[in-house]
């Protein structure tokens, strides 16, 4: 496996949420590589746009998900209900998208692009914090 960390100069004294990155990437190196028979890569971005927002990204090259799978996160990443819940022992995409609009605000959160075969792009887009300490 092979990684790559992109992060803006600028970001580096920013914060941002507990358990965000973390499972992403767990999810890219579970899901996406560890299933592809020759390795793979993981990139981590951070990245701001405009003057108040962060977008973070976790993108592989592994298998990607099927057009059913991919639908079915999606409306899992879109199903408002507030209640955090632990699925297999750990935190998974849908814990993270809710934590992050229940601390942040519905107007953040995740997105996801995939292609199957293709690699799988997982997107966080959060307010600029900066560190105040």
């Amino acid at each position: 496996m092979d990684y790559k960390i992109e992060v803006d100069e600028d970001l580096l004294d920013g914060t941002i949420l507990k358990l965000t990155l973390q499972p992403l990437v767990e999810n890219a190196l579970y899901h996406g590589i560890k299933n592809k028979r020759n390795g793979g890569t993981i990139v981590v971005r951070a990245q701001r746009v405009g003057t108040d927002l962060v977008r973070l990204e976790v993108q592989d090259d592994g298998i990607g998900f099927t057009p059913y799978k991919l639908t079915q996160i999606r409306d899992m990443l879109n199903d408002d209900a507030s209640e955090i819940s632990l699925k297999e022992g750990g935190f998974g995409l849908e814990n993270v998208n809710k934590r992050i609009k229940l601390y942040y605000g519905k107007q953040y959160g995740l997105y996801v692009q995939s292609e199957y075969l293709g690699g799988t792009q997982v997107v966080a887009r959060i307010p600029l914090q900066d560190n105040l300490e």
